[in-house]
């Protein structure tokens, strides 16, 4: 087939092949950029040398690896290395000590303020609630009664000689205590008046031989601590105890100061001065 042109008439055979042609220069011209691309971009180069030091790195490390494992065969590195370790091993071991040692110091000085404290509070409620058995006061050995109110207006007049009478006496109450003889009671006694029960109190030694005993109406601390003392008073020669207004007093001779007890362990010996006085 032919086709008349422009310059002449030309087959279609001979396009193709120059088609052809020219699209293989295009083709050959593109892969020469490319690789002059490839060969121009810096990224690719240094791709490979990052990947290369990775490698030299790995390298390095197995290197030093078995250069430890060799170093950890010599008995001179091991004793260098164990001693390095266990001065390591100590220090740190004294440091910890040291500091634990500190904050057990300063959790016993806390807890040594905290037990003065809870003493001192127990203390002050004691006495508040000793204050407010100020008006009473603890009589054993009566006669079973149903009628105690009596009982007590005529121990006061006839034992005591105090002229009352029941309208003095706030309450009474019978207790129940150990160790009390068969036929016989005993009661807490409240007045209206601290200054009657004073007085009652202060005259409490004409019942003696009548088996019938007062004594102030004392805290079960107190009460304790007095128990202490009379025990004391008896195994010790001319000691004497006795108990006023909520307060436990010791005597350790007949000619000695009366001195305050607070505590049990203050049941000794009171110590003796060695000045001498001209």
């Amino acid at each position: 087939m032919q086709m008349e042109g422009r310059g002449g008439t030309q087959s279609l055979t001979n396009i193709k092949i120059r088609k052809h042609s020219e699209e293989k220069v295009a083709e050959n011209k593109r892969a020469k950029q490319t690789e002059i691309q490839l060969t121009t971009d810096p990224s690719i180069y240094y791709q490979t040398n990052e990947v290369s030091e990775s490698i030299e790195n790995m390298s390095s490390k197995n290197d030093m690896a078995t250069a430890l494992i060799e170093a950890f065969k010599n008995e001179e590195v091991k004793q260098i290395l164990y001693g390095y370790c266990n001065n390591m091993i100590e220090d740190t071991k004294n440091k910890l000590e040291t500091k634990i040692n500190k904050e057990v110091q300063k959790i016993d000085t806390k807890t040594t303020d905290l037990e003065e404290r809870i003493v001192a509070l127990e203390k002050l409620a004691d006495d508040c609630e000793q204050k407010s058995r100020s008006h009473n006061v603890i009589v054993r050995g009566l006669k079973v009664s149903e009628d105690y109110t009596k009982s007590i207006v005529n121990m006061m007049n006839q034992g005591l000689g105090i002229s009352a009478n029941s309208q003095d006496i706030k309450f009474i109450i019978k207790l129940t205590l150990k160790n009390e003889a068969e036929g016989t009671a005993s009661v807490k006694v409240s007045y209206h008046d601290r200054r009657l029960r004073d007085e009652v109190y202060g005259r409490r030694l004409k019942l003696k031989g009548t088996n019938v005993f007062i004594s102030e109406d004392l805290t079960i601390t107190k009460s304790g601590l007095a128990f202490e003392a009379r025990k004391y008073a008896r195994e010790i020669p001319n000691v004497s105890t006795w108990t006023m207004d909520g307060q436990i007093y010791i005597k350790d001779a007949e000619n000695a100061k009366p001195r305050a007890i607070h505590k049990k362990s203050e049941l000794k010996p009171a110590p003796t001065s060695n000045n001498k006085q001209f």
